[in-house]
């Protein structure tokens, strides 16, 4: 979630965008999230919507492992949910992702590519 937030910290300020983090575990806004986020940023657990409930109202989805718990399918549910997969490039989102076909890949970690990539998708949808 750490990334994901500096990646949207990074956007230009004139995008129109609002995002939505989804978590099957309890979550909570983080402490230092600046006023310009906590108005564009969400927050939802399971217990009050469904992974995919939330992947519906997307137009995006970013998946931002770092290698530990890649969750390939979600990438599956949010194409067929018709959002655009935005994913870490590890071998399990990579093969799903074909060479970039059905969605795009940075490397862990690479906030700036991230940045750009979302970006490019919100101006050019």
């Amino acid at each position: 979630m750490r990334m994901f937030l500096r990646a949207l910290r990074a956007l230009p300020d004139d995008l129109q965008w609002h995002a939505t983090v989804w978590s099957d575990r309890p979550l909570a806004a983080p402490a230092t999230l600046g006023r310009a986020l906590r108005e564009r940023v969400t927050f939802v657990e399971a217990a009050a919507a469904s992974q995919l409930e939330t992947l519906a109202g997307a137009d995006i989805a970013v998946l931002t492992s770092d290698g530990l718990r890649p969750r390939p399918s979600t990438i599956v549910r949010a194409v067929v949910a018709g959002a655009v997969p935005v994913a870490s490039r590890l071998p399990a989102y990579e093969e799903l992702l074909g060479e970039g076909e059905h969605g795009l890949l940075f490397e862990p970690g690479d906030v700036v590519t991230l940045a750009a990539h979302l970006t490019q998708l919100i101006n050019d949808p």
